[in-house]
């Protein structure tokens, strides 16, 4: 008796419920995304050097792309990130400048600027200057100049946070 009261309890359950559907099938092309769905990672690999008394880190990505259509450039985003070693990019300039095509925002104005428009140290801005005159000639001279002139701020900005930082922690009483 208490079964049959149990199974006819479920059921009238079941029927109340109403009818069960099930969530529609997911449709990449219909569903909205921020990003163009032209080129799209299928497979992204890290490998990061930590160490937690440092400030910065380093490390390689690895991201294999499914072109999905013909795409004049693939543009990726990152911040305070180093892309290509500077040294590495000097060695190997004639193909990394062919590579990167000419004109305006072709590689010889643009190749090393991008490389080293996140530092602060202020002889990477004089050795960038120098370089691009050496490897581009007047190509790309004003982009140079420009991120240089970033590069000298950022490192005054960061002399002076230095020291205010060090006499802040000055006043800072430490417990015995």
């Amino acid at each position: 008796m208490i079964v049959r009261s149990f199974i006819g309890l479920v059921a009238l359950l079941l029927l109340a419920a109403g009818p069960v559907t099930a969530q529609p099938r997911f449709d990449f092309e219909r569903t909205a995304t921020l990003l163009p769905k032209t080129v799209l990672p299928s497979r992204v690999q890290l490998r990061l050097d930590l160490d937690p008394a440092k400030p910065t880190f380093s490390g390689d990505v690895t991201i294999t792309l499914r072109v999905r259509k013909p795409v004049p450039a693939i543009v990726l985003h990152a911040r305070d990130l180093q892309a290509v070693d500077y040294a590495f990019a000097i060695e190997h300039w004639q193909a990394l400048a062919r590579l990167a095509g000419d004109g305006a925002f072709g590689g010889s104005s643009w190749l090393l600027p991008g490389i080293v428009w996140w530092p602060s140290d202020p002889q990477m801005a004089q050795r960038l200057l120098q370089d691009q005159q050496r490897l581009a000639g007047a190509t790309g001279a004003s982009t140079a100049e420009r991120v240089a002139a970033g590069i000298q701020i950022r490192s005054r900005l960061r002399e002076r946070e230095a020291s205010a930082l060090a006499a802040a922690l000055a006043t800072v009483s430490t417990p015995h």
